[in-house]
């Protein structure tokens, strides 16, 4: 068992993504957004709120754009309908409204550099996903803002570091295969395919 810590860092986050070509930027914005996703879902089993269907058309968009190259073909949903649903986290009380309220600004942000945005858009997206880690756990009780090793104890939890993991690990696979999309965007269906993300945040 590797004794390997994984940090985060937005600005060597962006540092590695400027030398990727967009496409492969996208699919590193669609593989936290894929991460992202299914706590929205839990946060509308939880509440009854809708949005979950935008956020598979924002998906839907983000994987046409991998396929064709062309940011166009289909839009499904825009980035003011991810907005739309970012709910209120006053309003309710689930466990996962500030996960929900992450995914949908990391499905905004993706359509955002899809459609000719800055990569900031992807490295905050990153910072995102780990804002609901964050959260999440204060929720669930693993760590405490209060304590005096807080910062330590959140980077060093095993769901932070799967995350940080997830995301030093998809960086390193783009940088494995040919910058070319046409011939390899099927290796990155392929990558996600064999991912299990369904599990994210899951308490059980």
């Amino acid at each position: 068992m590797t004794d390997l810590k994984y940090k985060h860092n937005d600005e060597a986050i962006q540092a590695q993504l400027v030398l990727l070509p967009r496409w492969k930027v996208a699919a590193f914005g669609i593989f936290l957004l894929e991460r992202a996703a299914p706590n929205f879902y839990r946060f509308q089993a939880d509440t009854g709120a809708f949005g979950g269907g935008v956020i598979r058309g924002a998906l839907a968009n983000a994987w046409t754009f991998i396929e064709s190259g062309n940011p166009k073909p289909c839009e499904l949903v825009t980035e003011a309908a991810c907005d739309f649903i970012a709910p209120d986290t006053e309003a309710y009380v689930s466990i996962y409204t500030s996960s929900a309220l992450d995914a949908a600004g990391i499905s905004s942000n993706l359509l955002s550099y899809i459609d000719g945005g800055p990569i900031s858009l992807i490295v905050k997206a990153a910072s995102l996903r780990r804002d609901s880690i964050d959260i999440f756990l204060q929720l669930i009780g693993d760590t405490n803002p209060a304590s005096a090793n807080f910062e330590s104890t959140l980077s060093d939890h095993p769901k932070m570091q799967e995350e940080l993991r997830f995301q030093d690990n998809d960086i390193l696979f783009f940088n494995s295969i040919h910058h070319e999309q046409i011939t390899n965007w099927n290796k990155v269906v392929l990558y996600s395919s064999n991912a299990n993300y369904l599990h994210i945040g899951n308490t059980n």
